[in-house]
């Protein structure tokens, strides 16, 4: 399995070129404006917005369509390790729809599900 190389990115082009069509997120003019919203990058798999909030980085992520699957798994077991590596937290936390696909997804990415409500499942994992 290949390594992926993940960085935190301040590039709003970059930033903007992953996001642009996702309703969840708004264009971003400076990064910098936002200091506990990190963009983790990796090359090739896509962007992961978060916020910072205590010992928590709620993560979203924008895979581009070519990277999911196997490979994406992957690489985002390496981005968990960069976040613990790099980043004042103690967990990762996310959430997404209530569909099979996303359960299997995040099992096999390490997360654990905490809870659920009529629209999202969550989930964390803890470093």
């Amino acid at each position: 399995m290949r390594s992926f190389n993940w960085e935190r990115t301040y590039d709003a082009d970059l930033i903007n070129s992953y996001i642009a069509d996702d309703p969840a997120f708004f264009r971003v003019k400076d990064p910098h404006d936002f200091p506990n919203v990190v963009f983790l990058h990796c090359e090739g798999v896509g962007i992961f917005p978060g916020i910072i909030r205590g010992d928590e980085f709620h993560a979203h992520a924008c895979v581009i369509p070519h990277s999911r699957g196997r490979a994406a798994v992957h690489a985002v077991k390496e981005g968990i390790r960069w976040v613990f590596e790099n980043l004042p937290v103690d967990r990762i936390t996310t959430k997404a729809d209530r569909t099979k696909r996303h359960l299997l997804m995040f099992n096999a990415m390490c997360f654990n599900r905490t809870h659920a409500d009529e629209k999202y499942v969550y989930y964390e994992v803890r470093k």
